[in-house]
């Protein structure tokens, strides 16, 4: 049994992932405690995890300000108490996970919720934005940023765009396939393992009446995040109401059902829903393609229309459509006419499902969170000694 330190961010997207393997190593008989924040340590708890909570200012709407202060809070507080850990497990939105395991000497496993990032990927995300690619580029600039981002006098000095491409644990366990990871080639399959999604350790019951829908589904959601989007699900009831099939729109808690107006009788409108439910029932996702999202959606077989809205998702997104899992409209140009034409293509064409069984049988065949925890055992019991602390 080894003692294990579990180090999130407080959102969705990063938390969600890493569910089924907190169950599955609790389950082994490890001594798991969990780094969170309070709202979140209330959904981890029930696994069996121990919880230790740090202060967060991560609200509905994320500010960069927000999410370095909260990064601090955890750094130290992992500093407080992780020193008789036999590992530090952290999510790649913690940007000073592999730091913190040296400073420490403890070893480090880094879960990644999206692409792994690289030289390579990073150039992908900056396609076009040549301010930012000389930031990356230049020590100075470089500097500055860290010092304009972290205001935490002693983490200031750290460079971030080393943190965030490089500096990288000896394991790393990715969330989707080698098939979908960009530039896959460049990543060591001793040191990069590729799980699938998880999609386990969730509650997959939903009240949602399946039976009383006609037709093919269509499910709609922006994510937890971009949800502030009236006037897209208004076009979207414009788009498919009074047609041939059924659809399920999550709108989130930054609008309410009242402000669509008339909800068509083929429409079912929530707040949130079931995810995973919802897409083992759905023959269509129309999706802002965060990670979770689409790896969720290849591990069903749902075909997507894409319409990214930040981050990486416009990266998601290409990549979906380059392997020939459904297409993409810029969140600009959705329209009640394209958004309907498009839609009409993606259900219709067998193209698009014959490529998603494909990467479907991928996805599903990775190992999962049993793979990710195996290999983290066996990351553990190699008990060469961790390099010397670094010197402070």
């Amino acid at each position: 049994m080894a003692k294990i330190l579990m180090i999130n961010m407080p959102l969705h997207g990063h938390v969600n992932p890493t569910i089924a393997l907190t169950k599955t190593l609790v389950e082994r008989d490890h001594e798991v405690t969990y780094l969170i924040n309070d709202e979140f340590g209330k959904k981890i708890a029930p696994l069996g995890a121990s919880i230790i909570t740090y202060e967060s200012t991560i609200g509905t709407k994320v500010k960069f300000s927000d999410l370095f202060a909260t990064m601090s809070n955890i750094y130290y507080k992992a500093l407080e108490i992780a020193g008789d850990f036999d590992c530090i497990i952290y999510e790649m939105g913690f940007f000073y996970g592999a730091k913190l395991g040296e400073e420490l000497g403890i070893k480090t496993v880094c879960l990644n919720t999206t692409f792994v990032l690289n030289e390579s990927v990073g150039d992908d995300y900056l396609h076009g934005n040549r301010f930012l690619r000389n930031i990356r580029n230049s020590k100075a600039f470089r500097k500055a940023l860290s010092n304009l981002l972290v205001k935490d006098k002693s983490l200031r000095r750290t460079d971030l765009i080393y943190e965030v491409l490089d500096h990288k644990p000896d394991l790393n366990i990715v969330y989707t396939s080698r098939e979908f990871q960009l530039h896959n080639e460049q990543f060591d399959e001793k040191q990069f393992v590729f799980i699938g999604p998880s999609v386990g350790g969730r509650q997959q019951e939903s009240d949602i009446p399946f039976d009383q829908m006609n037709g093919k589904i269509v499910y709609i959601s922006l994510g937890t995040i971009s949800t502030n989007a009236l006037n897209f699900f208004k076009t979207c009831i414009d788009a498919f109401a009074d047609t041939d099939v059924s659809v399920i729109m999550s709108i989130g808690k930054q609008i309410n059902a009242e402000d669509l107006g008339t909800i068509p009788d083929n429409f079912y409108v929530y707040p949130f829903v079931n995810q995973v439910a919802v897409l083992e029932q759905s023959d269509l996702f129309i999706t802002h393609c965060g990670m979770n999202s689409a790896n969720e959606a290849m591990y069903y077989g749902v075909p997507i229309i894409g319409i990214p809205q930040r981050a990486d998702q416009p990266l998601v997104a290409n990549r979906m459509n380059e392997l020939g899992l459904g297409e993409v409209i810029n969140k600009k140009e959705v329209t009640e006419f394209n958004l309907r034409k498009m839609a009409t293509k993606v259900l219709n064409d067998s193209f698009y499902q014959a490529n998603m069984t494909k990467i479907r049988q991928e996805i599903q065949s990775a190992g999962g969170s049993g793979k990710a925890a195996d290999e983290i055992e066996q990351y553990i019991s190699d008990r060469c000694q961790y390099p010397t602390k670094l010197a402070s």
